[in-house]
């Protein structure tokens, strides 16, 4: 009885220990998150505002009060009430909202289209806040050309996963940088220093599960898609 009785207490110590680390790691990444958004918001919001006043300066106003109004919403979104986890509708508006105000600082340089599986609104899939939009901001950042540069963003659901592919025909990665950057988003070690793709593939491993995260595809001068797969499902 008294090995029975040890035996169940450690059993007990085993789960509250696991779920202390799990409460801790989702913390790391919270705090991380926080980082991100400082990181990202100041510079966007600066840009933004240039860019609303530039329409203004061009006796394009209803153009600048749609640019506030979206801009407006972004920040909404992206604060989501200081929730990590968000429906994946909210993550996906916000990413719209990113890329509306983006494309009209970038009109000649860039278009845009998402597209939807059919009735994807249905389902109640949940995100870490912040994962589709680094991804399209990293194109603005690095992948940009002379030419135009097309982004396509694309939701599709298929036997219980939900995969969120973002491609563009922009620069693309050498191969060399590609491996590195595979390399790097597999090691854990390295995702934890990290606030771009690797971050963002570790916190859906740590939430979802390691058969959940991104991969990488790209050819230089030819673009890059950016697949992310979750479960289609509540945390």
């Amino acid at each position: 009885g008294r090995i029975g009785r040890k035996f169940k207490e450690m059993v007990n110590t085993n789960l509250e220990l696991s779920e202390h680390l799990m409460a801790v790691k989702l913390n790391e990444r919270e705090a991380e998150l926080l980082l991100l958004q400082s990181q990202i918001n100041p510079h966007f919001l600066y840009n933004t505002l240039n860019t609303i006043k530039s329409l203004i300066e061009l006796d394009m106003n209803d153009t600048a009060v749609k640019a506030v109004s979206s801009m407006s919403s972004f920040y909404r979104n992206s604060l989501s009430k200081g929730q990590f986890i968000i429906p994946l509708r909210q993550e996906l508006l916000l990413t719209e909202q990113y890329l509306y105000i983006q494309n009209l600082r970038y009109m000649d340089f860039v278009d845009y289209e998402i597209t939807y599986e059919p009735s994807w609104e249905d389902h109640g899939a949940e995100i870490p806040k912040l994962t589709i939009q680094p991804v399209v901001e990293n194109i603005f950042v690095h992948g940009l050309t002379s030419q135009i540069c097309h982004i396509h963003l694309n939701v599709s659901i298929r036997n219980g996963t939900i995969c969120i592919s973002v491609s563009d025909n922009g620069s693309g990665i050498p191969p060399e940088k590609l491996a590195e950057l595979n390399r790097s988003i597999r090691d854990f070690k390295t995702a934890r220093h990290s606030f771009g793709l690797p971050s963002i593939n570790h916190r859906i491993a740590l939430l979802y599960g390691e058969n959940y995260g991104l991969t990488i595809e790209s050819s230089p001068e030819k673009g890059t898609t950016v697949t992310i797969v979750i479960p289609d499902k509540k945390i």
